[in-house]
């Protein structure tokens, strides 16, 4: 009924691998907490959405989601947690700025 993943440098990888994983139909909760999900992480979880809406929980606290991709997550999958995300160092604008798990070494 639960799957931890939380702590990973994975993004989209992980997103559609879940989306298509049988195991995720009897979850229900997923947790992809302390990670670093930003765009592609946030494209992935609206283009599978189908395959999240049946949790009770989709835990993806504590990553890079901005406002903007929070609330699309949230309408795309109402179930979701997206508070307390993590700030992006720099301006945010760089196509790939340094983004790191919560719990490191």
């Amino acid at each position: 009924e639960y799957l931890g993943l939380s702590n990973s440098e994975w993004e989209r990888e992980l997103i559609v691998a879940l989306a298509k994983a049988p195991i995720v139909r009897r979850l229900r909760t997923l947790d992809l907490t302390k990670g670093t999900l930003w765009r592609e992480g946030a494209q992935a979880l609206i283009e599978h959405a189908a395959a999240f809406r049946h949790l009770e929980l989709l835990d993806v606290r504590d990553n890079y989601f901005d406002d903007e991709q929070a609330a699309a997550i949230k309408k795309a999958i109402p179930c979701a947690n997206v508070s307390e995300q993590k700030e992006l160092d720099g301006d945010g604008d760089d196509d790939d700025p340094f983004r790191y798990v919560t719990v490191g070494e």
